[in-house]
């Protein structure tokens, strides 16, 4: 109900709760909210959802590009990759 309500013309592919981090909807500190319902839609944008049930709102929206852009820029502009977050010697560290 609270997924169809998020987004109504827009039909629900898949949902799953997260009790851990993914690698789109991730902290470097810790401080985002867990757990959390990802919601998948079968939209033209391809829209994730990640819904935070504590707060009752949306913590996370991602479309097909910003997918793109997580990797593209972030990846390899930050070094930003999931097995960098916790590796030093990828120049990052948490």
């Amino acid at each position: 109900m609270w997924a169809k309500a998020a987004m109504p013309d827009a039909p629900i592919a898949e949902s799953t709760w997260l009790d851990a981090y993914d690698s789109y909807y991730y902290s470097h500190t810790g401080t985002k909210p867990l757990p959390v319902l990802r919601i998948r839609y079968s939209d033209p944008r391809r829209t994730w959802l990640y819904l935070d049930p504590q707060r009752g709102v949306i913590a996370s929206r991602l479309e097909y590009t910003s997918r793109w852009n997580r990797w593209l820029y972030h990846g390899f502009h930050s070094l930003d990759f999931p097995f960098c977050i916790t590796n030093v010697r990828c120049g990052t560290s948490s």
